[in-house]
């Protein structure tokens, strides 16, 4: 009898540990996927006080598939700013930005990088944004500009965006 009596009580805490573990399972927000699309890079060079040159490469009409949908649509930029005025040439920024709206709601986010001259090679990096709720079968458009600003006048030296091209960066969302 205690064979039993004990054999039914492993049972029982096998069942009970299941059914723990199921509920959990049960109750667990689902992950959201994520779906990175391809990158675009934003350079700008300036090369004395008066010139510079900003550049932005982008892929066009671009498909992606979705990991899920609805999804969360990762858009990456790569970034280069360069600066080759003399040392302590009056400060700089370096603006780059990404700009969509989608469903109705606005995504933006940009990086600042100041610079005052005497850099010997460009600096990197990147950032990106992520757009919630995308679905299968649309389309999102993305505005990217880069544009280098003095600082202290505010005076835009150059600036370049895709604003005024059509069509505008699309990824059609599969």
């Amino acid at each position: 009898m205690a064979l039993a009596s004990g054999g039914e009580k492993m049972k029982s805490r096998i069942l009970w540990t299941v059914g723990l573990v199921s509920l959990i399972v049960l109750t667990m927000p689902l992950a959201s996927a994520l779906t990175t699309a391809p990158a675009a890079d934003g350079y700008t060079h300036v090369t004395s006080s008066s010139e510079c040159l900003p550049y932005i490469t982008y892929p066009h009409e671009v498909s992606v598939t979705l990991g899920s949908s609805p999804d969360t649509l990762r858009v990456p930029m790569n970034i280069k700013w360069f600066d080759e005025r003399t040392a302590s040439s009056p400060q700089i920024k370096h603006h780059f930005q990404m700009t969509t709206t989608y469903g109705g709601s606005p995504v933006m986010d940009s990086r600042d990088k100041y610079t005052t001259g005497g850099m010997p090679w460009p600096q990197t990096d990147n950032f990106y944004i992520d757009v919630p709720g995308v679905t299968r079968n649309t389309n999102i458009w993305i505005i990217y500009s880069v544009s280098v600003i003095h600082v202290q006048s505010g005076v835009v030296l150059c600036s370049v965006d895709n604003s005024g091209e059509w069509p505008q960066v699309t990824f059609y969302l599969n």
